[in-house]
């Protein structure tokens, strides 16, 4: 007799296809064991992950004047989050496929708590110096705290090693689940949403940032203008890192896999077509090998099972079809990350030999590095170059950035879902955005505001002529060179005859006054005397007023580098959800998160870990005027304004180019990969008849009878 197979399979567990968690597994929860509450609750995760992230890049410039920190030493900061993220991209996204990926990514999720409560609200008073007044306090916001900075690097790389399988799991299942037709509609959504968290990252950073750092135990006598003014930049860690807790515990109980395929996809039609067809066809093989006496044959199939539900990788039509195989091997489903391909190795080995997967790996590599580099930075570009306060900068990183590439990823997700474009013009339009990207960022190396002129500064350039430098020589200042002003303070004043200070003490000014709505200085014996272009001498005229501050430029040039930057981004936007699926669709089913895993570790160690330390190193060699602290440098607090945006843009153009060049190989290449599963050669398929059926199952069975 043939076995029947409805209780092996029943051995799967039927709690896999139901929320719970151990052997809780209540029928009201059922109802939400579907893929639209998976894709909301995934886009909630992601939002949230988003968040954080772009949260801590908008008050990286706070941070920096709290520890007295360099750029390059944030951008080190900064990358030990993709140090986290690619020591499991691999491994974890391996085993992690192969097992419940909802509690793979919720266990990992809540790593991300871990570091939350770590810092403490720091003390923001400042000590404002005078003529002729001195002082021996070291404040604590100027000192380079070692051990702070180390708790910060190890807080990102947990949160690395949390963020590691949400995508690299989580889209795929999203994939399992849905027919291919919807696969582009989904991703634009899971990638537009997910924008959204970055968007609310900077907003969130924009409100906290003009909190007192003090809050809520006190408040600041500075005004959030102010160049010394420091934010409550530890409040939005802590309002994220609750939020993720509790986005974490659904999660936790979503279950193994959807208990039912999408009733329009392929697989769930052709599995209703095809049950009976092969039970009868097994029906008919075994009377067949009784009448011939085949007792040999007729072991076998009395040892063979019939599969009667879907691939938990299945997204495509080979991979939906049912299955017949020895009871042996039970457990042996192809599962996503390599499961039943001969184990971890054999699917590397897959991937390293798939050329086009390498192609589109170095193209998301040379997309990611100028992108990610750009936005870490962004709002301390926004702040230098046309003087903005960081909650401005915050905001308009948020809204013209990271806003606008939502809107450009879920438009190009629901154009390809209606008109299902070949995969070769797919390639051709990612190159054709990354073309563009270029093209904006060279326009961009041109638009922005000269470089403000400090009185008793003179600009050197050194041997070679690339390093620029602010040297401050107190003999330039004779008005306020019997003050002995300390070197390395920036509290720039603005005079009222429209000429910046470094501080009060070298303005010359003894008085400061202090009412409900603004602060002045006053008593300040100091201004300028021109000498070609380069205010370095400084005579005793009269006596000035100034207000904190540096005095503001005539630049009008930031809405239209708003708009030119937005529409670079949102065309370069729109190649987001081609790429994710030609990434897919260039690999076998069974190594798809293999592959997102593999692109995510390529991307981490080439693009994103050393990105912040390229960009920060070269922002600054830019810098004009540090501050010091015991004799040390501490953080950059004015640079120059040409040679940064220069280098900022141009820095990213080229490398985005080098993206473009590799571009244009995958174009080349795309022809091989099977898109999409046409619509009219699905409804053939749905319409062949019983003998053709049995024609190719039983050619699956003869192989299946080869196999020792």
């Amino acid at each position: 007799m043939m076995a029947n197979n409805d209780d092996d399979h029943d051995n799967i567990d039927d709690n896999d296809f139901s929320c719970g968690i151990f052997n809780w597994h209540p029928k009201c929860m059922q109802h939400f064991a579907n893929k639209k509450c998976f894709l909301a609750l995934f886009c909630l995760t992601s939002v949230l992950q988003g968040i954080y992230y772009t949260y801590f890049v908008s008050v990286l410039t706070t941070i920096e004047k709290l520890y007295q920190v360099q750029s390059r030493t944030t951008g080190i900061i900064m990358s030990s989050t993709e140090i986290g993220q690619i020591s499991g991209a691999l491994l974890l996204t391996y085993y992690g496929g192969k097992g419940h990926r909802p509690r793979w990514i919720a266990t990992e999720q809540s790593l991300i708590n871990l570091p939350m409560n770590t810092m403490c609200t720091i003390d923001n008073s400042t000590a404002e110096l005078f003529c002729n007044q001195q002082s021996d306090v070291v404040v604590q916001q100027s000192r380079v705290n070692n051990f702070v900075l180390a708790i910060f690097f190890m807080s990102l790389l947990m949160i690395g090693l949390g963020t590691t399988t949400v995508n690299t799991l989580g889209i795929p299942y999203i994939d399992d689940n849905v027919a291919p037709k919807e696969s582009p509609l989904y991703f634009g959504i899971t990638i537009g949403v997910r924008i959204f968290g970055p968007v609310c990252g900077f907003l969130l950073g924009s409100v906290c940032t003009s909190i007192p750092v003090q809050f809520p135990f006190g408040t600041s006598d500075l005004q959030p203008n102010d160049p010394n003014w420091i934010g409550a930049w530890w409040l939005g860690l802590f309002l994220v890192g609750v939020s993720l807790a509790l986005a974490s515990i659904p999660m936790m109980v979503f279950p193994r896999r959807l208990p039912q395929p999408d009733p329009s996809s392929y697989c769930h039609r052709q599995q209703q077509q095809q049950k009976m067809e092969q039970e009868n066809l097994l029906k008919s093989l075994h009377q067949q090998r009784i009448n011939n006496h085949d007792h040999h044959h007729m072991d076998e199939l009395n040892n063979t099972e019939l599969i009667t539900f879907c691939d938990n990788n299945s997204s495509s039509v080979d991979h939906c079809i049912e299955k017949i195989k020895p009871n042996g091997n039970q457990n042996d489903h192809s599962t996503i990350g390599g499961g039943g391909g001969g184990g971890f190795s054999q699917a590397l080995k897959r991937l390293l030999t798939n050329d086009i997967l390498l192609c589109r790996t170095a193209s998301s590599v040379l997309h990611i590095l100028p992108i990610s580099g750009l936005y870490t930075f962004l709002p301390k570009y926004l702040e230098s170059q046309f003087q903005l306060t960081a909650t401005d900068a915050n905001m308009i990183a948020g809204l013209a950035g990271i806003l606008v590439m939502g809107f450009g990823i879920f438009a190009s997700g629901t154009f390809m879902r209606r008109y299902n474009p070949s995969a070769r013009l797919v390639a051709q339009w990612i190159a054709f955005a990354a073309l563009s990207y270029v093209i904006g960022m060279i326009i961009l190396m041109f638009l922005g505001c000269p470089t403000n002129q400090f009185a008793g500064i003179k600009q050197h350039d050194n041997i070679n002529g690339q390093d620029y430098f602010l040297d401050i020589n107190h003999k330039n200042l004779s008005c306020s060179y019997d003050c002995h002003c300390p070197q390395g303070r920036f509290e720039p004043i603005c005079m009222n005859n429209g000429i910046t200070f470094i501080s009060p003490c070298l303005a010359g000014c003894s008085t400061v006054h202090v009412n409900s709505t603004e602060k002045f200085y006053t008593d300040c014996k100091c201004h300028e005397h021109s000498n070609n272009n380069n205010i370095d001498m400084i005579d005793i005229v009269e006596t000035l007023e100034a207000k904190p501050g540096i005095c503001p430029l005539e630049c009008n040039t930031l809405t239209l580098y708003i708009i030119i930057f937005s529409f670079t981004v949102l065309i370069h936007s729109t190649s987001e959800v081609g790429s994710m699926l030609l990434t897919l669709r260039c690999v076998e089913p069974r190594d798809k998160a293999m592959a997102l895993g593999f692109i995510s570790f390529a991307t981490g160690l080439f693009g994103n870990v050393p990105c912040p330390i390229l960009y920060g190193s070269i922002i600054d060699s830019t810098c004009l005027f540090w501050e010091e602290n015991c004799g040390k440098l501490g953080a950059c607090r004015l640079y120059d304004s040409t040679r940064f945006r220069q280098l900022f843009h141009g820095l990213t153009a080229s490398i985005m180019f080098l993206a473009f060049c590799i571009d244009l190989i995958v174009c080349y290449k795309a022809s091989a990969i099977q898109f999409h599963d046409d619509t009219t050669q699905q409804q053939q398929q749905q319409q062949h008849d019983k003998n053709e059926n049995e024609v190719m199952m039983a050619d699956e069975f003869k192989i299946v009878q080869q196999q020792p």
